[in-house]
């Protein structure tokens, strides 16, 4: 890997652990309101909504970058495809028995309160979403550097 990938893959990687910890945080803290269930509709909204935003922060800052290269947002598709891979992980070390649902739940926090709402398929299935939101955050600092 050259480095003008690797940086920004490790910044990417950070960002998707710090939005997942926020996420779990956030979702844990929430916990003596569980029985209302609008609320905790919200608090999925908004896990989902941080982790999305956090990892688009990377992406961002390299298209405000005057450096980037042409090919920045093919570079951007793939850290987010990567960083789906390695939120998928933890789910298939579910399916296989590795781990208890708790467990996935604290190591997938954007995904934590979605996961009591829906199957665990589609939890997992919400990282896929990483790939748009980094391309996304990429577009938008291109554009707001060309202002």
């Amino acid at each position: 890997m050259s480095k003008n990938f690797l940086k920004p893959l490790l910044s990417g990687l950070g960002y998707m652990l710090m939005g997942n910890l926020m996420a779990t945080i956030m979702t844990i803290s929430l916990a003596p309101f569980r029985e209302d269930v609008s609320l905790m509709g919200l608090a999925t909204v908004f896990a989902m909504a941080i982790y999305l935003l956090l990892i688009a922060v990377p992406a961002y800052k390299d298209g405000m970058d005057k450096k980037r290269s042409p090919k920045g947002r093919l570079r951007w598709i793939l850290i987010g495809a990567i960083m789906t891979v390695v939120m998928t992980i933890p789910f298939i070390i579910l399916l296989i028995g590795g781990i208890n649902v708790g467990t996935y739940r604290l190591i997938c926090g954007a995904v934590f309160q979605l996961s009591m709402f829906a199957p665990n398929v589609v939890a997992a299935v919400f990282y896929v979403l990483s790939i748009p939101a980094c391309c996304i955050g990429y577009m938008v600092g291109v554009k707001r550097s060309n202002e």
